[in-house]
């Protein structure tokens, strides 16, 4: 007689994992394991190269760019276990990278190209992942800028946790200019929206500020309008009392008369 069937289906038991939310978003070395076919690539290499990064910068499976170290071959071939890892690999190549940085201890990691199931492969390695479609993340204050950002955002007290793409590249490239004294911290990017396809690769354009005395001149001829204002009402409210007072004074004096001669 087979066993009676359970009344709950069991789900698979996620691996444990090793994630520090410090591997995240305070790593002192990042490796990008890279795919050359694939766009996403060279950019997050080109902005890590220039983000001037405060740790240690590794590559694997392209040559090394400017500011990393020699390339390897493989993730188990690198030369330290790094804390953060950037996957731009096709998707039939990502779970054995996972597999690999779990193997070395690494549990932190940003994917900004597409991952199908990438939830049941984090459940399945340990790797806590940034993605799928992430547009990366920015933390100026260590210089760490994997991310799929045209423009370099600068160091600051305002964090930016955005879905969408689309927003993170709009307020990057906000009326913020040099001489604002609103920056940002931290700007992960999660995934874009479904109805959002493509929006990272939106370019926002970043609008002039006005210089300043433009706004003080603004104020002064606003402050001008005001006062106008309120002494011309006044003086017409006060000349439409005394005329009302007039008329008063002479219909009463019209009554007495009549009652005098009466």
């Amino acid at each position: 007689m087979p066993p009676p069937l359970p009344l709950l289906a069991t789900p698979p038991r996620p691996a444990a994992s090793g994630f520090r939310d410090t591997a995240l978003f305070r790593p002192r070395s990042v490796v990008l394991a890279g795919d050359r076919a694939l766009p996403e690539t060279g950019m997050i290499a080109a902005n890590l190269a220039a983000g001037g990064f405060r740790g240690r910068l590794l590559a694997v499976g392209i040559p090394a760019p400017p500011g990393f170290e020699p390339a390897a071959a493989t993730i188990a071939a690198l030369p330290l276990a790094p804390d953060l890892a950037v996957l731009c690999l096709a998707p039939e190549r990502l779970e054995p990278a996972m597999v690999a940085l779990a193997a070395r201890g690494c549990f932190a990691a940003i994917v900004p190209v597409a991952a199908p199931g990438l939830a049941e492969m984090t459940a399945r390695t340990g790797v806590r992942a940034l993605g799928q479609g992430s547009f990366g993340l920015c933390v100026p204050a260590i210089g760490l800028n994997a991310s799929l950002a045209h423009i370099a955002p600068k160091p600051g007290r305002l964090a930016l946790v955005a879905q969408s793409a689309a927003m993170r590249i709009a307020v990057t490239a906000a009326p913020c200019s040099e001489d604002s004294r609103i920056r940002r911290s931290a700007l992960p990017s999660v995934m874009p929206k479904p109805r959002s396809s493509g929006s990272a690769t939106t370019v926002a354009t970043r609008a002039r500020s006005r210089p300043g005395w433009m706004s003080i001149l603004e104020g002064l001829i606003r402050s001008c309008q005001f006062f106008c204002r309120t002494f011309t009402t006044g003086s017409l409210a006060c000349d439409a009392a005394r005329v009302d007072k007039a008329r008063a004074y002479q219909g009463t004096k019209y009554q007495l008369n009549q009652a005098a001669s009466s």
